[in-house]
């Protein structure tokens, strides 16, 4: 390593150092001169998979910094290539250091021993597609997003996200039994509260109601304090099962999660069947209220 000067990151002095490794192209970071916090790092990404070598320079900067057990951690990171930027912030429920794991949790998938660890070589090849399949979507460019999580699928055919973000793609395409598909296998490999939800969204699509409900139950047992997925499960307890106790119940514990003019409007509509006018009115209110502020 080599300090090479100082730089501005924002408004933050920093020194640049260069690390410079033995095989492949040099990383620079950028720490901070009064705190010693990494503010920055560029490096190149580099790849043989496919039919020809790819190098993607990559920045990466780092932002709201909290301490946990006296370790400073990052609550957002930027990640800016050409033509591509990501950001990421984290929320979490709670933080536990040096928690025991068991040793299973590092054993090699099945599919992955049998092709002699191909997927772990090309596993970063294959987040950067899905990132970039991720931020299609977000840019309602469904097709485009199909073909880089396909892609992703390819390099890394356990990346569970990949499968989940290629069926939000056919989702908003109206393909649901593609959509249905992928959401599935993403379900056998990883099976988290919001692919239940997708999968949920996708059962109600399709006019599986009950599917649906145990799909956002199984997403609410694994992520509680999740204010949508109550919300979900309030409209659906409205609408298709005229349950307006359990949608009371529902709406009432997403306001208390986070206060949103949709939750209270969805909310009004449940007391509007309860013929609490009244309190109708008042969420109605409120919801109008958050909208103006």
């Amino acid at each position: 390593m080599e300090i090479k000067g100082k730089e501005k990151v924002g408004d933050r002095e920093t020194f640049v150092v260069e690390a410079i490794p033995t095989v492949g192209t040099p990383e620079i970071m950028y720490f901070d001169t009064q705190t010693g916090l990494l503010l920055r790092q560029d490096f190149v990404f580099e790849s043989q998979g496919g039919q020809k070598n790819i190098s993607i320079p990559v920045k990466v900067f780092i932002e709201d910094f909290i301490e946990i057990n006296g370790i400073k951690m990052p609550l957002v990171t930027h990640q800016v290539s050409p033509g591509f930027s990501l950001t990421f912030r984290y929320y979490f429920n709670s933080i536990k250091v040096n928690v025991p794991i068991d040793d299973s949790k590092f054993r090699m998938p099945k599919e992955a021993s049998k092709s002699g660890g191909k997927t772990s070589e090309n596993s970063e090849q294959a987040r950067l597609l899905y990132l970039q399949c991720k931020e299609q979507n977000g840019l309602e460019d469904y097709d485009q997003a199909i073909a880089l999580c396909t892609k992703a699928i390819e390099f890394n055919p356990l990346l569970a996200a990949a499968y989940s973000e290629r069926s939000a793609a056919y989702y908003f395409k109206e393909q649901y039994d593609l959509a249905l598909s992928d959401i599935k296998k993403a379900i056998d490999i990883e099976p988290i509260a919001n692919n239940y939800s997708l999968r949920g969204g996708i059962y109600m699509q399709k006019g599986k109601f009950d599917l649906a409900l145990a799909d956002f139950n199984k997403a609410i047992d694994l992520a509680p304090e999740y204010a949508h997925f109550y919300n979900i499960r309030c409209v659906l307890y409205l609408d298709k099962f005229a349950n307006y106790n359990k949608a009371l119940e529902d709406c009432s514990k997403a306001i208390k999660l986070m206060e949103s003019p949709i939750f209270y409007r969805n909310r009004a509509a449940v007391f509007e069947r309860l013929k609490r006018k009244d309190l109708a009115e008042a969420d109605r209110k409120k919801a109008k209220m958050l909208e103006s502020n």
